[in-house]
């Protein structure tokens, strides 16, 4: 019995142990089937993503590659094959080193195999010439790991940017171009941000200029520039009322001080630049126009001589013809009367007198429009120590020259040279009144054609007179040629403008230099000749006399009556004409009846009636041999300073000085025989 259920208990235990068996099996087969279901389902995720994966390579703008540890090929992308024109069979398997140039091939190798070891990307530019032309990538290198993060091989991302950096360059080679090319230009160039008026680019000409160097103004305002703040304020204030004006580009002239504070002239265009409404640019082309703003004041203080001139002239001639008769007459009593007498020292006093109101008139046939002056080859340095020891004779004031031995000759009139040195000693003289030195020099120059004064190059005689006076303000000296401008309670203002109008009638130039205390500086240039000066400015003293037969035209009874009592006295016989017409009946009646006239004097303009230009030519016509002499109170007519173009051999001036008349005739007519 007991055996029986011992038995059964055993049957029990071992159905027990085979279901549980059974169980633990089914559970293990159906664990099975689901991580096999699990499996299947991550292999088609994972088929998946790396379809989707590929996708995106294919299609991606960039060239992909793939190389194993070895540095083979084994992936790439279209875009790869499109760049290099190569197939994917071609490439697939195969190092650089079979389709690139080894010294190429063997740096990429050294790449990938740092990146390998570091584990570091590695990212730059790669220029790569292929096929003949370069082309350009960014190229990345990284390390391709599997999940164990174990280097497998090397990946390489590449984006060809040839186009752009062909772009980039293109611009920076028309950047450099374009710079180098406004470097060229004669102009400052200037880029201003604004409203602030500050300087964010200038050229290499700001250095020649103003005196800057580009990177010494880059940054700051423009204010640096104007001499002051009224004027830097009133240059903004232009701009804005061309802003409101609706203009966009403004041309005005400024006056600018350089680095070393001269003060110059220029010429300042701008042009506005906008971004929408606002403005936020401009662009300033500046030009040094300090040469041509010098010139005009020259050619503006000419323009104030010459029209003073039409009305000096026509004073200078009607006060001519009235002198003439004065110092005539004091000349001819000079000679009349005994010496010592009282009535001698009277006559000796006016003909002083009138030589000084000749001086005068002399003074104003200068200003005279085309009053050229009457030239002749002469010696300035005999004509400078002569004039000046005449002036300071007697004054505190002692002269010291300097006078070049080997001092060449000019071409010049040695009355109106001698008023130029006169005005400038006195002007001297009078700046000293405790005295001093007046130092006098005088060289010769040669100018070549781009000197900076306005006159031709060649050779010059230039005379320098400077003093130890008490000198000029800059305001001062820029007026001092103006005509009638002086500093002088008694002065006329007439002295210098009348120097720089016979300078300028020589085809010379003047120009002055002058310190506050320390003195001033006059320079002069005078063009120079080849030869050697054949005459000196003394004169005789003894009046040449002569004998013969002569004409005397003018329409003036004074004339007639002073010069004819002058030609007597000096031993002619002289007989009158009133106008031209009568001068020629007059000399062909001589002809006729064999007593020609051995000398001819015709006044050169007659109102109403034939003047000497006129008659001269009919005169020649009838005797080619005339001896005819022009005369004229008129500065402004070129027959007086080209008279042998016109027929005649001599010039007589108004007012007739005696002496003159005396060498002149006596000279025609010894020339003649």
């Amino acid at each position: 019995m007991k055996d029986t259920e011992k038995t059964k208990e055993e049957l029990e235990e071992m159905r027990r142990l085979v279901a549980e068996f059974q169980d633990r099996r089914r559970s293990d087969h159906e664990k099975v089937i689901q991580d096999l279901v699990r499996s299947k389902r991550s292999e088609e995720v994972l088929l998946a993503s790396e379809g989707q994966l590929q996708n995106i390579i294919d299609n991606v703008l960039a060239a992909i590659s793939v190389k194993d540890l070895d540095g083979h090929y084994n992936q790439v992308n279209p875009l790869f094959e499109a760049y290099f024109g190569i197939a994917k069979e071609d490439i697939i398997g195969k190092t650089d080193f079979e389709f690139l140039p080894k010294e190429i091939a063997e740096r990429y190798r050294k790449e990938d195999l740092e990146v390998l070891e570091t584990g570091i990307s590695q990212h730059r530019e790669e220029k790569l010439l292929w096929e003949g032309e370069y082309r350009y990538f960014t190229l990345s290198k990284f390390s391709v790991q599997d999940r164990n993060g174990v280097p497998v091989g090397i990946g390489i991302f590449s984006i060809e940017n040839t186009k752009q950096r062909q772009a980039e360059e293109a611009f920076k080679e028309s950047r450099e171009y374009l710079l180098n090319l406004v470097d060229t230009v004669a102009d400052i160039i200037f880029t201003v941000k604004m409203p602030e008026r500050r300087i964010e680019y200038v050229n290499q000409r700001m250095e020649d200029i103003l005196g800057y160097l580009p990177e010494e103004v880059i940054g700051q305002t423009t204010r640096m520039f104007y001499p002051d703040e009224h004027s830097y304020v009133g240059f903004g204030q232009k701009l804005q009322a061309a802003l409101k004006n609706n203009q966009v580009q403004v041309n005005m002239e400024q006056l600018l001080k350089r680095k070393n504070n001269e003060l110059i002239w220029v010429d300042i265009t701008t042009t506005f630049m906008f971004s929408g409404n606002e403005l936020t640019k401009v662009i300033s082309l500046v030009r040094d126009i300090t040469d041509r703003k010098r010139m005009e004041d020259e050619f503006r203080k000419t323009q104030n001589l010459e029209s003073l001139g039409l009305l000096a002239g026509g004073i200078a001639h009607d006060l001519d013809n009235v002198l003439t008769g004065v110092l005539g007459s004091f000349s001819l009593l000079d000679m009349l009367l005994d010496k010592g007498t009282k009535a001698h020292q009277i006559a000796k006093e006016g003909l002083v007198a009138a030589n000084r109101t000749r001086d005068l008139t002399q003074q104003l046939l200068t200003f005279a429009k085309g009053g050229a002056p009457i030239k002749e080859v002469a010696s300035i340095q005999a004509l400078i120590r002569e004039t000046t020891d005449l002036l300071l004779h007697g004054s505190n004031t002692k002269p010291e020259y300097h006078l070049a031995e080997d001092l060449q000759a000019v071409h010049i009139d040695l009355g109106q040279i001698g008023q130029v040195v006169q005005n400038l000693v006195l002007n001297a003289d009078q700046a000293m009144p405790e005295g001093g030195t007046l130092s006098i020099f005088a060289e010769n120059i040669e100018l070549s054609d781009q000197n900076p004064l306005p006159i031709a190059g060649g050779e010059y005689v230039k005379v320098t007179v400077g003093d130890q006076g008490v000198g000029m303000s800059d305001k001062i000296m820029a007026k001092i040629f103006d005509p009638y401008y002086t500093t002088k309670p008694t002065g006329h203002g007439l002295g210098l403008s009348i120097t720089h109008s016979i300078i300028h009638r020589h085809d010379g130039y003047i120009t002055v230099h002058s310190e506050k205390n320390v003195g001033t500086t006059f320079e002069f240039y005078l063009p120079a000749l080849q030869e050697q000066a054949t005459k000196t400015t003394e004169k005789d003293q003894e009046l040449a006399r002569g004998t013969g037969r002569i004409l005397l035209m003018d329409d003036e009874v004074m004339i007639h009556a002073t010069v004819g009592k002058m030609l007597k006295m000096l031993g002619y016989e002289v007989q009158s004409a009133h106008n031209g017409e009568e001068a020629v009946q007059k000399y062909q009646a001589a002809l006729d009846e064999a007593e020609a006239y051995d000398l001819v004097i015709l006044d050169l303009t007659i109102p109403g009636g034939m003047g000497g230009q006129e008659a001269v030519g009919k005169l020649l016509e009838i005797d080619p041999r005339a001896c005819i002499i022009v005369s004229s109170g008129y500065a402004n007519d070129p027959v007086m300073t080209r008279f042998t173009e016109y027929g005649f051999v001599g010039t007589v001036k108004k007012p007739v000085d005696l002496q003159e008349l005396a060498e002149t005739v006596k000279r025609v007519l010894a020339d003649r025989e």
